[in-house]
């Protein structure tokens, strides 16, 4: 019996439940022969808190296949900065924040574009966009496919997720294999496997201000 521990908000529904479920909870993972964590952060959730085997306890981080397309994210005069977000629009993924980060991107003299990529509430979204005064500045296309996001990665500058709570977030190791820029929130086993300033920006959750 083997059991990967993939989902990000398992230890905010464990805490929730009552008692005899949070029990039920650590019978199921005491069966497992194998429990795979993406990092420490998981590890230690399923340890002090499920009460797993320490030697039952794998840490296996999220890997991606090698890009199949070349970034073609290189200046061009005239042309817009480009920021991309790609996942689920949601308060969990800190869309609300980057609405308005852009905001203040609109009093820089710097031109620039953004598209958000993924399924959730996108029409709540598109009209909180308006009634922000994004106009064009700010493209929604709904949920995009793999090749569609390498599409996207491949002409944008900058990545930005501005996570509440995460695990290993695939769409950041995508972008870091395509060789471009991420701006994230230092959550979940993100700051674990990645160095601020090296690898990637960190902003803390909630800070349209630092995303800005």
């Amino acid at each position: 019996v083997l059991i990967h521990l993939h989902a990000a908000q398992l230890h905010l529904v464990y805490r929730a439940l009552p008692g005899p479920l949070q029990a039920l909870l650590r019978w199921v993972f005491s069966l497992a022969h194998e429990v795979l964590v993406l990092g420490t952060a998981s590890r230690a959730f399923v340890l002090d808190e499920l009460q797993c085997r320490p030697e039952r306890v794998r840490i296996v981080i999220n890997g991606v296949p090698a890009p199949k397309c070349i970034r073609r994210g290189e200046e061009v005069a005239g042309r817009p900065f480009r920021i991309l977000f790609v996942g689920n629009l949601s308060e969990r993924k800190g869309v609300s924040d980057l609405l308005t980060a852009f905001t203040q991107l609109g009093k820089s003299n710097t031109t620039w574009h953004v598209t958000l990529a993924g399924g959730g509430d996108v029409e709540g979204y598109r009209r909180r966009a308006r009634d922000l005064g994004l106009g064009g500045n700010v493209e929604f296309i709904g949920w995009a496919h793999q090749t569609q996001v390498a599409d996207l990665m491949a002409n944008a500058d900058v990545l930005v997720l501005p996570s509440y709570d995460e695990g290993l977030p695939l769409v950041i190791l995508e972008a870091l294999a395509m060789g471009l820029a991420v701006i994230c929130t230092p959550v979940g086993e993100i700051p674990g496997i990645f160095v601020d300033g090296r690898d990637v920006l960190f902003v803390p959750p909630g800070d349209s201000k630092a995303i800005t």
